[in-house]
């Protein structure tokens, strides 16, 4: 799948899909387009900021469906994901209120807890990088074979 292929799947057939599989092309094109487009909006003036909040909000959920389709390919479940997002948002939630009450315990706790959400990423990127499942898995049907004739 080529780079204008992937970003337009992923914005248009992809956009509420999580079902089915992506291939890491898809994944990896459309992981591009999104990093190149939020360089590109972080560079904006600060008035225009809000643009890069409301492309966020725009790719968040064909983001979220492209990185499930890519767990699909790999023959895991979409669950995963909540390890991924769920995990952070418990560590930072965690972090500031460790800071707020000034527990310094808590904070070592929460800095331990950051490296759990940094091997938590590596996991994900070395599994996003790994080729999906050859032939048709529990999710459909591998998105590299040649099509029927």
């Amino acid at each position: 799948m080529t780079f204008e292929e992937s970003v337009k799947h992923c914005l248009t057939k992809g956009y509420l899909k999580f079902s089915g599989r992506a291939s890491r092309s898809e994944y990896w094109w459309f992981f591009l387009a999104t990093s190149l487009l939020d360089l590109a909006l972080g560079m904006l003036p600060e008035s225009l900021s809000f643009l890069a909040q409301v492309a966020g909000l725009a790719l968040f959920l064909p983001t979220l469906g492209v990185a499930a389709r890519r767990l699909h390919d790999l023959n895991h479940s979409a669950l995963w994901l909540l390890l991924g997002y769920a995990v952070p948002c418990v560590i930072a939630t965690y972090a500031i209120f460790s800071v707020l009450t000034g527990n310094g315990a808590g904070l070592i706790l929460s800095m331990a807890m950051g490296v759990i959400a940094l091997i938590i990423f590596l996991v994900f990127l070395v599994m996003f990088m790994m080729r999906g499942t050859e032939g048709p898995n529990r999710f459909g049907e591998d998105p590299l074979a040649a099509p029927a004739a």
